[in-house]
């Protein structure tokens, strides 16, 4: 998976100039935390409140970023 991270973040910033990508995960998975810091994004944002809902569930979110 970091590696099909790393590759569309070559591809935005290389290919479309992109200065910055962001991406937002469940405040609990701990998995998806791991890929992203691997992939060198930095946590912006501890707590996006309510962020999500699946399956009539509310969940907190996580705000990360990556810029070159």
């Amino acid at each position: 998976m970091s590696e099909a991270v790393q590759k569309i973040c070559d591809i935005g910033f290389y290919k479309f100039g992109l200065k910055r990508i962001t991406a937002t995960i469940f405040e609990h998975n701990i998995g998806s935390e791991k890929v992203l810091e691997k992939c060198g994004f930095i946590l912006e944002c501890v707590c996006l409140k309510k962020y999500y809902k699946k399956d009539e569930n509310i969940f907190n979110g996580k705000l990360y970023e990556k810029t070159i």
